[in-house]
């Protein structure tokens, strides 16, 4: 709060690691990692509010479970998070495809889709190759969001 208030919102970035527990019951979101729970915030919805309260600019949300596996975006909890939060808001874990950005702007609007591994390796045997989309690409991306202004 203390930052948010010397410096501005606009420099204040939360990130929110996010895993999904599964059991017998169904699964949830908690914030944590793949071995352990933050037992103080576990609901990653109330975290994100009170990085809100605090003056956090931005929020990354972080999914753990989805991390590297290049299977898409957990869009299930970015629909959870919609309309959660009023900042700007990025998604991080799981892209595989740049039709898995479209897929994450149509549900969840205007936000940031980071892709780390889909950037950096390629093919079946994830050979190591910086490959990023071409400005057509980028054009399909957002054409195939269904994203109102």
């Amino acid at each position: 709060e203390e930052i948010a208030k010397i410096l501005g919102s606009q420099s204040v970035v939360t990130t929110l690691d996010v895993v999904e527990r599964r059991s017998l019951l169904g699964s949830k979101h908690v914030i944590g990692n793949k071995q352990n729970v933050n037992t103080e915030f576990k609901d990653p919805l109330a975290a994100a509010k009170l990085a809100c309260e605090l003056g956090a600019g931005e929020i990354i949300f972080n999914s753990v479970s989805m991390d590297g596996m290049q299977k898409g975006y957990d869009l299930e909890f970015a629909r959870q998070i919609k309309g959660i939060v009023n900042v700007p808001v990025s998604f991080l874990g799981g892209c595989g495809e740049l039709t898995d950005m479209s897929k994450l702007l149509s549900v969840f609007g205007h936000c940031g889709c980071a892709a780390g591994s889909r950037f950096v390796y390629k093919g079946k045997l994830n050979g190591v190759l910086i490959n990023y989309p071409s400005s057509t690409e980028k054009r399909e991306i957002k054409g195939n969001a269904n994203v109102r202004r």
